[in-house]
């Protein structure tokens, strides 16, 4: 019984744990929530492109994603099967990049005045760039006065900040042949919490019963070996009273004295 649930407890975590690893990205063409324009620049002979804050799915969740991959592309509505790494597994770039996000994407600050959204979605993906590739390989070039001037609040309030701060807040979905993305964690489903929620449960209740399964295994074996050599008269093979049998503990080496009322080993 205790082995049926334990099983069903571990299958209950791994089922929520495997729906919260997302696996698959879907970018959505929504210029509803995707905030994106042609931004320019110069980085490796290429001058321009379009891009900015992106509306995405993580296995079907919502979330939001910028571009860290200029040399790829992706195809909108499409889902790509990617591999999800931690930003403390990447070059501190990264972490730079998350952190411009966190403070300055429209998806997170909706007080931002919905006039100067597209502006703000354009200068945090300029910045995020320019954290993952650096002064010397990428610039910025003229996108607009206002673009151009929160870029530059940005990089002004880099100075003295540390970036691992807001790191598990964010990941980076990689694949061969796509368009790598800076993706803010989705909120799990409801469904996915409940499943761990009672998988948690589950296993601590199986592990409740095996810790007080375990110490009264524990205390009939010391009273076996402190009771030694005594009293060995009438001993009786005990059957028919509760004892380690009810507990699943094998009573065929012992035998009860029911004169001292201890077990000993068979005679």
């Amino acid at each position: 019984m205790y082995k049926g649930w334990h099983i069903l407890a571990f299958l209950l975590v791994a089922l929520a744990v495997g729906s919260a690893q997302a696996t698959t990205i879907n970018i959505t063409d929504d210029g509803n929530a995707s905030l994106n324009q042609n931004l320019n620049f110069s980085w490796n002979g290429k001058t321009s492109a379009n891009a900015g804050q992106f509306a995405a799915t993580l296995d079907g969740v919502p979330t939001y994603s910028f571009c860290v991959d200029l040399a790829e592309y992706f195809s909108w509505n499409t889902n790509f099967d990617v591999k999800i790494k931690m930003l403390s597994d990447l070059k501190d770039g990264y972490a730079q990049a998350a952190w411009i996000v966190y403070h300055f994407a429209p998806f997170l600050h909706p007080e931002i005045d919905s006039t100067m959204q597209l502006a703000y979605a354009g200068a945090v993906q300029l910045a995020v760039w320019h954290a993952i590739y650096g002064d010397k390989v990428f610039t910025v070039s003229d996108n607009g006065v206002s673009i151009n001037d929160i870029y530059a609040g940005i990089q002004a309030a880099l100075s003295g900040e540390v970036f691992a701060d807001v790191g598990d807040l964010f990941r980076v979905a990689s694949a061969a042949g796509f368009q790598d993305q800076l993706v803010c964690n989705p909120v799990p489903e409801p469904a996915t919490m409940f499943l761990l929620g009672i998988g948690l449960v589950g296993l601590g209740i199986v592990g409740r019963k095996r810790l007080k399964h375990g110490l009264r295994l524990m205390n009939f074996r010391r009273r076996i070996k402190a009771s030694g050599t005594a009293c060995r008269r009438r001993a009786v093979p005990l059957f028919l009273l509760a004892g380690p049998k009810a507990r699943g503990i094998s009573v065929a080496p012992y035998r009860r004295c029911e004169v001292c009322a201890v077990w000993l080993p068979a005679p």
